[in-house]
């Protein structure tokens, strides 16, 4: 929740502002996810909330673009060949940055709804995951 605040992912409106209005209200889901250091031990556990997607009414067309295998080691094979550096990034919460061509609202999941209120809905101004705008 800490990144979904810093970037203004969601407001918080009440569900009766929308009541009567023609929006998709998608439930939301918590995912915990334990994470191994390098020797295969516990460390830490991960929480993420993610909508159910499958409950969007016109998610349209979904794609995840990604790079062919045998494209990848023809660029190594270049680049090991060439001399060059190689150095791989990652760009943390990547989903969050995409933003939404029409508001989506998503019921707090279980546990979270005591915190903002009940009856709160979050209007989602940013894909999370789940969602077909996520990729």
């Amino acid at each position: 929740m800490k990144a979904w605040h810093a970037l203004k992912v969601y407001d918080i409106v009440d569900e009766f502002e929308v009541d009567g209005y023609d929006v998709e209200i998608i439930n939301g889901k918590v995912v915990y996810k334990l994470k191994l250091d390098e020797f295969s031990n516990p460390y830490q556990w991960k929480c993420r909330i993610v909508a159910h997607g499958f409950q969007e009414s016109d998610a349209g067309e979904t794609f995840a673009p990604m790079a062919h295998p045998v494209t990848i080691r023809a660029v190594i094979a270049i680049a090991v060949a060439s001399s060059w550096f190689i150095k791989q990034g990652d760009v943390k919460t990547a989903y969050l940055n995409e933003t939404l061509p029409k508001p989506v609202y998503l019921r707090p999941p279980q546990g979270l709804e005591p915190i903002l209120g009940h009856g709160m809905l979050l209007k989602l101004k940013r894909a999370v995951y789940g969602l077909g705008a996520s990729g």
